[in-house]
């Protein structure tokens, strides 16, 4: 059975409305069974790299339930969100990152939790692209791989599930830009194991990016160290959960939004502004 879904949304970015969408995507899809979910977006050719991780989770949650996820424009034909393991791992679909895409994002990395030297590899060799490399300053480099090392760590602990954690990067206009998007149940179960105060989703990513453990005896503050950074370097933090999409602010007053329906596991979004050095200086 094929289910096609309409959007007015003009284009795939990695932004509230977007992770909105997306989320109506996956809540009509999950409930059905052998079903081939189109998304029909007029734009998405021109779409943001890093909202293929997002979509590359969502079809890897749907494929448990023999459901299908296809994406792109009809005129430039659907692509099929495809993940399938051999002895290397996951994988996505060449189609799909190739063609659904700007040319300004690197392919998505799917890995497995626990799984550190295999993701050090990508930290390595993929995260940033060769033809970048001339383009940002080792220092961004040093400091966004710390930041991404942090937050698989984090995604390991927390999400609850063997499932693989979904790894994209994209470079446009000066601006370099990671999403991580897992399959796990979210920042709300986890914060509840330690805090009986906290109810909504909304609450327990504030409790996290405001520095505050959100472990047993553990310690907490890297989000709210990432959040300091992106805003120190004129970019972004966008942190989806549940049913909750918060943006991060340096005065505290993070932006709270509801998405029409809850997504499965969470999405950290981050950006920041490159900087080149002037050597006349």
């Amino acid at each position: 059975m094929r289910v096609t879904c309409k959007t007015e949304l003009p284009s795939l970015s990695t932004t509230h409305k977007a992770f909105d969408s997306l989320a109506m995507i996956y809540t009509q899809a999950n409930s059905r069974t052998n079903t081939k979910m189109t998304f029909n977006l007029e734009r998405a050719s021109h779409g943001d790299g890093n909202i293929a991780a997002v979509c590359a989770s969502i079809g890897f949650v749907l494929n448990k339930s023999q459901n299908t996820l296809d994406i792109g424009p009809r005129k430039h034909g659907y692509n099929k969100v495809r993940l399938f393991k051999d002895m290397f791992g996951y994988r996505c679909s060449h189609a799909f990152q190739r063609l659904t895409f700007h040319s300004n994002g690197t392919e998505v990395r799917v890995l497995e939790p626990n799984k550190e030297t295999e993701f050090r590899d990508y930290l390595v060799n993929h995260v940033i692209r060769p033809d970048w490399r001339a383009l940002i300053p080792v220092h961004y480099w040093l400091d966004v791989k710390g930041f991404l090392l942090k937050l698989y760590r984090n995604c390991t602990e927390h999400m609850d599930c063997n499932d693989p954690v979904f790894f994209s990067s994209s470079f446009k206009n000066n601006v370099l830009t990671f999403t991580v998007a897992d399959c796990g149940y979210g920042f709300l179960k986890t914060v509840r194991k330690i805090s009986n105060e906290v109810v909504t989703e909304g609450q327990a990513i504030i409790r996290a990016i405001t520095g505050m453990s959100v472990k047993i005896n553990g310690s907490g503050g890297t989000l709210k160290e990432l959040g300091d950074y992106c805003w120190f370097n004129e970019g972004s933090l966008l942190i989806v959960s549940g049913n909750t999409s918060v943006e991060y602010s340096e005065n505290g007053a993070h932006e709270v939004r509801k998405l029409s329906s809850p997504i499965r596991g969470s999405v950290i979004n981050f950006s920041i502004k490159i900087e080149k050095q002037d050597l006349n200086d």
